[in-house]
């Protein structure tokens, strides 16, 4: 099955291609690259061919495998994420909420 691709930052682009060179000798049979995220999971819902891609944008799709991959050690591969802002912005109530919020969350466990 081709795989479809998508635009993407080079963190994760580097981290699906190391991935993959850990487990396969030949590279993907590549359909195509189109520029957003939500054009190849679309693409793939409809049956197009396969993609590897954050499972935020596959959590409402029901109608299609999803496989969690892991890394040759057998680790879940989890994507680091950081938020950045400016301490005094957190004298703003909505900032310094929203701040609380994500801190207060098990980011594992969503």
């Amino acid at each position: 099955m081709p795989r479809i691709d998508y635009r993407t930052d080079a963190l994760y682009k580097q981290l699906v291609e190391n991935w993959w060179a850990e487990r396969f000798l030949q590279p993907p049979s590549m359909a195509m690259v189109v520029d957003q995220g939500d054009t190849c999971k679309e693409m793939v819902v409809n049956g197009l061919g396969y993609a590897i891609m954050p499972s935020l944008f596959l959590e409402n799709e029901e109608n299609v495998n999803k496989i969690d991959l892991m890394d040759k050690d057998g680790k879940l591969i989890i994507q680091k994420t950081s938020m950045l802002y400016h301490l005094e912005s957190l004298e703003l109530n909505v900032v310094r909420a929203f701040v609380q919020l994500i801190e207060g969350l098990d980011m594992y466990n969503l």
